[in-house]
């Protein structure tokens, strides 16, 4: 990716084609002479500043199997992302993403709970098939207070972890993101 530009490149040792080219509402689109409008030389952030609702760069791309990951981000505005699924066409908000008894009722990202992780630092990696990113113990913590009542099913590493009161001043929680075929 590139600022300013909202192509989708791909690299390899002989070369660097665009495989996707993404398009934006015209409220979130930079005017087409942007990069080479003369009167906003050396003025481009404070254009930026003042005009929040343009997407200027791309964030977070990934692609894994059929779904293809990506943050259009504004100046001082970032979202959660979309998936766009390659075979169907359909396009989900990652923040619109609600959770279940097969997540636990925990939420994908920090976002819909007040955190600022997720969108300072969005998917921080991935190895094929999964998708990695964290939010703070904290945050983990009050997830299951706030689902108490719909009882959650922890997988047994988790259940220990939230056992122990002393965890919600440790180290970010790495949360593994698998995403079904059929998503």
């Amino acid at each position: 990716m590139r600022p300013f530009d909202f192509n989708i490149y791909q690299l390899s040792a002989h070369s660097f084609r665009p495989v996707y080219q993404l398009v934006f509402p015209f409220a979130n689109t930079l005017p087409g002479d942007f990069l080479t409008d003369t009167t906003i030389n050396g003025k481009r952030v404070n254009y930026l500043e003042n005009n929040r609702a343009f997407y200027y760069i791309l964030g977070n791309v990934a692609q894994i199997g059929s779904h293809l990951f990506f943050r259009p981000d504004a100046y001082g505005n970032r979202q959660g992302g979309y998936i766009y699924n390659l075979k169907s066409g359909r396009l989900t908000g990652i923040d619109k993403i609600t959770p279940d008894a097969s997540t636990s009722f925990l939420f994908l990202t920090d976002n819909n709970i007040g955190g600022s992780e997720f969108s300072n630092y969005g998917f921080m990696a991935q190895d094929g098939d999964t998708l990695y990113t964290s939010y703070s113990s904290l945050t983990l913590f009050q997830q299951k207070e706030a689902n108490a009542d719909k009882h959650p099913v922890y997988p047994p590493v988790l259940t220990k972890y939230l056992e122990n009161s002393k965890n919600k001043r440790g180290n970010p929680v790495i949360i593994k993101v698998r995403f079904a075929d059929n998503f």
